[in-house]
């Protein structure tokens, strides 16, 4: 997703593919993305705006931090199966190149 998307909306997006429906924070996207808390929080803060939406939304409060879930399977789906069979047929051609 990274490499389509670019920017730092990509990683958050690679992540949904990891994360699929399990719920997750602002500080787990961080360790995982290696952005920052500001650039996360904003990037969330788009995707729960997204029209057909939302593709992120707020699930519970686990102490102070708010817990948010991808939308994969309503309005994620035919994105990421888009994204991935994209990047599938770019790894293909790239490899077909080289031989």
């Amino acid at each position: 997703m990274t490499m389509i998307c670019g920017s730092a909306m990509g990683p958050i997006l690679d992540q949904s593919l990891l994360l699929g429906n399990l719920e997750f924070t602002v500080s787990t996207l961080v360790e995982a993305t290696g952005l920052t808390y500001k650039t996360v929080k904003s990037c969330l803060s788009r995707l729960e705006k997204m029209k057909p939406g939302p593709w992120v939304t707020p699930t519970r409060k686990l102490g102070n931090a708010q817990a948010y879930k991808f939308n994969v399977e309503n309005h994620m789906s035919s994105f990421v199966k888009w994204a991935t069979e994209y990047q599938m047929s770019r790894l293909n051609s790239e490899s077909d190149d080289k031989c």
